[in-house]
């Protein structure tokens, strides 16, 4: 089966963002002409890892940015990107140290005991895609048939919390079979990391009135998300909101401070360029449950709470659909999360293309956009019927459409289509932003 992919845009007005992105996504700044490619980078990992033990096997696999002996692997992408950002100086110690943490990695080091490593446990919160693709997207077998994955708490629907086992040099996520000879789960083995890190300090620092940070720049700002007790005692206006752009950063404001909200935006529009990035989608603590947001006091901080929920997810969703596109094959669609935006407005608008000769994986958007063709062929002449709002189709069509529990979220298809009353019910529209 042959897939399609086509790109929507039913207004002049409308600017289509995928090629100019306002906010920087998960991608590292290219090198100068002067700096060494990825590939010289990975070149002299393997070189330092093989002088301290390492695999004769160990090489680089460009397209995947691996380093790979045939069985373990090590992703360069964020690796080369700090190691950009070091002074010429700095770097070869760079690489022998990035070495050592990996060189610690033995067979044994896998399997420690709960009581080994009780006090090295941290919480690690990513992008929950860190937690379903590391591991899992590489292997040639679906992720349900992998018994050893790495597993984690949901922080609403694109970020995730593991438990990361804290080494001198080296940091590893615990996996399911880890925390079944354990016989621990997994929220109880994140409430053993989460007091640890407690007990690290007193983690937060005001930038400006009504915003705050973690300045420790350890790998675990980010984990300190869940320090409840001690962002509860910032007293911020309203619910609380944090921004996790990166490992290393951590922002927290309160949903009805207009100022600390658009300040928190630029500072983690910023941090998002810098290396091993997470998202900038606003997540908002109830209780103790935190969730995706968009707070808007004001609209001014609605607008721009929302395009930075919408480019975080882009950023994130054409990571997974690269992955996923792969996996699967031709035989499923998995749809792009494009994004428009009204330049009148500069709002901006988030949809998914839903083909009907080709079951597809819908990304979580704005809207959906339907698409047939004239003689039921994917080699006719698409044509457009229109927009409709996710909330509208799932309405409708909930039912039909199944969930795939990946984060972030998809919905599948599968060979289904509406039918005419159901489009009728659906009333697809020409402009995206109505």
């Amino acid at each position: 089966m042959r897939t399609v992919a086509i790109a929507l845009v039913l207004c002049l007005g409308c600017k289509d963002k995928n090629a100019e992105p306002p906010v920087a996504v998960k991608t590292a700044a290219p090198a100068s002409a002067s700096e060494v490619t990825e590939a010289a980078y990975a070149a002299l990992l393997i070189a330092e890892l093989k002088k301290q033990g390492g695999d004769p096997k160990l090489h680089f696999q460009a397209d995947k940015s691996l380093i790979t002996d045939g069985e373990r692997q090590i992703a360069t992408r964020n690796l080369y990107a700090e190691y950009l950002k070091l002074a010429a100086e700095e770097r070869v110690s760079a690489v022998e140290r990035t070495a050592k943490s990996f060189s610690e990695l033995t067979p044994d080091s896998h399997d420690p005991a709960l009581a080994e490593v009780r006090s090295k446990l941290l919480p690690a919160v990513r992008a929950g895609l860190y937690f379903d693709f590391d591991l899992q997207s590489k292997l040639d077998k679906p992720a349900t048939e992998s018994k050893d994955r790495a597993v984690f708490v949901k922080l609403g629907e694109v970020t995730g919390a593991g438990v990361a086992i804290d080494q001198e040099a080296s940091m590893m996520i615990a996996t399911s079979k880890q925390l079944e000879k354990w016989n621990i789960s997994v929220e109880d083995a994140l409430a053993i990391a989460t007091e640890n890190l407690a007990a690290k300090g007193t983690p937060f620092q005001s930038v400006q009135p009504g915003l705050w940070t973690s300045p420790a720049h350890d790998n675990y700002d980010s984990s300190r998300i869940l320090l409840l007790e001690e962002i509860k005692k910032l007293g911020l206006k309203g619910t609380v909101v944090a921004m996790i752009p990166n490992r290393d950063t951590l922002y927290l404001a309160g949903s009805q401070d207009a100022a600390a909200l658009l300040a928190m935006a630029d500072l983690a529009e910023k941090a998002s360029e810098e290396p091993r990035p997470i998202h900038t989608v606003p997540l908002c603590l109830s209780g103790t449950t935190w969730s995706d947001c968009e707070p808007g006091p004001t609209p001014e901080v609605k607008t721009r709470m929302h395009a930075m929920a919408t480019m975080g997810r882009q950023s994130l969703y054409a990571e997974q659909k690269d992955l996923l596109q792969e996996k699967l094959g031709e035989e499923v669609f998995v749809a792009s999360y494009t994004v428009l935006q009204d330049k009148g407005t500069s709002r901006l608008v988030s949809y998914a293309t839903w083909s009907r000769t080709v079951p597809t994986l819908l990304p979580k958007a704005d809207r959906i956009g339907f698409v047939e063709y004239a003689d039921g062929s994917a080699d006719a002449k698409p044509k457009v019927l229109g927009m409709v709002p996710w909330d509208k189709a799932m309405q409708i069509l909930g039912t039909r459409l199944k969930p795939d529990g990946r984060n972030p979220p998809r919905w599948a298809t599968g060979e289904y289509w509406p039918s005419k009353a159901e489009l009728a019910r659906l009333a697809p529209a020409e402009d995206p932003f109505k």
